[in-house]
Formats: C-alpha cells, structure tokens, sequence
C-alpha cells in the first residue's frame, strides 16, 4: 500500500494520523478521542462534581455552602420544596389570632397582643436561635379527675413548674409542641391536651445570656392509670393537689392551675387529628376521629 499505511488501516485511522508524521493523535484531542469519534455528550467542564449538563439534581446545596449545610434560609434542616403547608409560625399566628377566650383579662388581652406582634416582627420566633425572643410551648397535666397536678421541679429556674420548653423543628404545631414537651418530661404516653390555650406567660430566662420566653400554655389530662417517670431534665417529679400546690412555684403557674380547673376548662374537648398522631405514634382516636371528651373520674 501507499507509503507510511499499516495493513488493513481504515480511512479514519489514516486521518487521525493526518499531519502527524509521529503516528500521534491530533493535539487538539488530548483525551485520545479520534476526530469524529468524541461522545454525543462529554462531561462539562465547568462541573468539577462529574454531573453530565441535564442531570443536575433538582434540588442542590447553594454554593456559598461549601461545608455541604443546607440553605441558609431553612434554620429548622428541610429542604427546600419539602416546607410543609403551613409552617409552625404561620400555626402559632392563627392559634393566636383566633384566641379570645381570655380577652376579659386586660394582661391576657395585652400579651397576646405583643405575641402577634412579635410573630410579624420576627420570622424565627419560633426558635431558641431568636435572641430577642421565642415562643414556647407548654402544658399543665391534671389527673384524671383533675384533683392532682403533675408539676417538675425544674434545674435552672429551681421551681416547681408545669411542663413545656423550646419548639422543635418535627413539631407540627404549637399544640403539638405542647404536647410532645409534656410526654418527654412526665413519661405519660397518652395524654389529651386542650384544643386550645388556658393561658400566656412571657418570663424572662437565661438563653443567649438573657431573652424572653412568649411561653403558650396548654393542659393536659392524664389518663387514669397514668404512671409518672422522671426525665432527665427534671430533678424532681410529682403530684401535687390543685388545692395545696407548693411553696416554690410562681403566681403564674397558680395563675394557670386556677384556669385549668374552672369549670369551662374541665368541660372542654380535644380534638383528635394527625398532628397528635404524628406527635405521638398513638393518639387514642375516637371511631369516627373527632372530638372526645377529657376524661372524668367515673
């Protein structure tokens, strides 16, 4: 054959080595593809992650979070596209403007008021990371026959106090908030909570080195053969008459002991939805999944 072709060399072989008297590829193929021979689709320069152009994830971390966090405008971890429907603030907003039920006490009108406000001001007063603030969730837990109330002497504040803490990223709602904080710390399982707050407290506490509490108080209704159990936030857990409540306490807490047994709460119903389920793995559902009354002594 003519000069310099290899037995049975095709005619591509013999272009790639065109100008070439080296028998070497063409520079300007440095990955060793033969001209008329590179991929339908190549790998993007412009992605040092190895993504092929089209198959980026749907969903990615932002660039400017080169430690593989989350974006910064998600605090509570969820990504973005999976927020739920309605967020906890956008909860706690609605709970608040709807409760009127303490609108004859001027301090009740008064603080929640301020609570509502500061929702608007405040897009993460829902969590502990809000300097100025957060709101909380609470719930006092009666006996069944509402005779007894399960009060936990607290470690910092060194008081006897109802149940109740920070929100939570997984909680629901404020109600759920509410209820979760009262089975962590009395270890009753199956409570049923009030449909709607008793009271509102606002007290100030120690997190980033003095905030506020804008704390939402529920109450709880244990069942009756509940049996208490001491967490590891608590020094102390235990019943104590609604009559005969303990020295180291605060008025608020009598304050809310005094509205959890009035008559128009002991005779209030809690309604059973997912939110308690989610809350709880086994929120007793009624037959048909709607209202049950608390329980009573029979």
């Amino acid at each position: 054959g003519p000069r310099g072709v290899m037995p049975h060399e095709d005619a591509q072989a013999i272009a790639a080595r065109e100008g070439a008297p080296d028998g070497t590829l063409r520079e300007d193929a440095p990955d060793g593809t033969l001209p008329g021979h590179e991929p339908a689709v190549t790998l993007r320069e412009d992605a040092p992650d190895g993504t092929l152009p089209g198959d980026e994830p749907a969903v990615t971390l932002r660039e400017d979070a080169p430690d593989g966090t989350l974006r910064e405008d998600a605090p509570d971890g969820t990504l973005p596209g999976h927020e739920p429907a309605v967020t906890l603030r956008e909860d706690a907003l609605a709970v608040l403007a709807a409760w009127t039920r303490r609108d004859d006490e001027p301090e009740q009108r008064a603080l929640r008021a301020e609570f509502l406000a500061f929702l608007d001001a405040h897009d993460d007063a829902m969590w502990r990371a809000c300097v100025d603030g957060h709101l909380t969730g609470s719930a006092l837990v009666l006996s069944a026959d509402r005779s007894h109330v399960l009060l936990t002497l607290h470690p910092k504040f060194d008081r006897w106090l109802q149940m109740g803490g920070h929100c939570e990223p997984g909680d629901p709602t404020l109600r759920a908030a509410a209820l979760r904080e009262a089975i962590e710390e009395s270890g009753i399982d199956e409570l049923v909570v009030s449909a709607e707050p008793a009271r509102l407290d606002r007290h100030r506490v120690g997190c980033h080195g003095g905030s506020w509490h804008l704390d939402v108080q529920y109450v709880a209704v244990a069942p009756h053969d509940a049996v208490a159990r001491i967490s590891a936030e608590s020094l102390d857990l235990r019943w104590w008459p609604v009559d005969a409540l303990p020295d180291r306490t605060d008025d608020a807490l009598r304050r809310l002991v005094a509205t959890a047994t009035a008559p128009a709460t002991a005779t209030a119903t809690a309604t059973a939805t997912d939110d308690w389920r989610l809350a709880t793995g086994h929120w007793p559902l009624t037959t048909d999944g709607g209202a049950r009354p608390l329980p009573r002594s029979p």
